[in-house]
């Protein structure tokens, strides 16, 4: 139905409200993450093998089969940063990698423990694609993009048109493609249009 353009996004779970609501226990991180770990694993054989067996420490299967198997392969994606354990599953198993914009030198900082675990695990860093998500509050003045910044989240990107370009600039800079945004004055759209307008055909890839 979407040849091409559908991208499998994955993650270890963080919200416990999430897990509860459903009557699922909600393990420490560490488990959660393994628990992603052999999912990815799972998901790739069953994308590519006719039957799957695969014991691990969290899942079992014995000749399953997943039928018809998706053509082109969806790339995967896996959000989170966890510098131990979550970004060293990016390195072994990601096509993609989405991270949060907490800051331009926190990003830099994730990507370079990214790199010291692709190194370690001997997958070419730069075959992973970078994206990251966050939040943002643009106006025609500071003063008016600072006040939706104030609706109870952190603006990542925060501004003008001109000064939200230079942000997201400096994210294309470090070599990232893709973006996740969520505007801040919502349900309006004249943030959205803002950026659509004044700070896409600004961009330098």
């Amino acid at each position: 139905l979407a040849p091409g353009r559908l991208i499998l996004g994955i993650g270890a779970g963080w919200s416990e409200v999430e897990y509860k609501g459903y009557g699922y226990p909600f393990p420490r991180a560490a488990i959660r993450i393994g628990q992603l770990e052999e999912a990815v694993q799972i998901i790739k054989r069953m994308w590519t093998e006719d039957k799957v067996t695969f014991s691990g420490k969290y899942y079992t299967l014995h000749g399953a089969r997943c039928f018809p198997r998706p053509d082109p392969l969806p790339p995967i994606m896996i959000g989170g940063s966890g510098e131990q354990l979550t970004l060293r599953v990016v390195a072994k198993y990601a096509d993609w990698w989405n991270g949060h914009a907490q800051s331009i030198d926190h990003y830099q900082h994730k990507l370079n423990v990214l790199k010291r675990h692709c190194s370690s695990v001997g997958r070419d860093y730069e075959s992973i694609v970078k994206t990251v998500e966050g939040f943002v509050a643009i106006a025609s003045s500071r003063k008016k993009a600072e006040k939706i910044a104030q609706r109870g989240r952190q603006a990542h990107f925060c501004g003008t048109p001109n000064e939200v370009i230079n942000q997201v600039q400096d994210y294309l800079d470090l070599g990232i493609t893709h973006y996740m945004l969520r505007f801040l004055d919502q349900p309006h759209s004249e943030g959205l249009k803002l950026f659509a307008e004044q700070v896409i055909p600004s961009l330098k890839s």
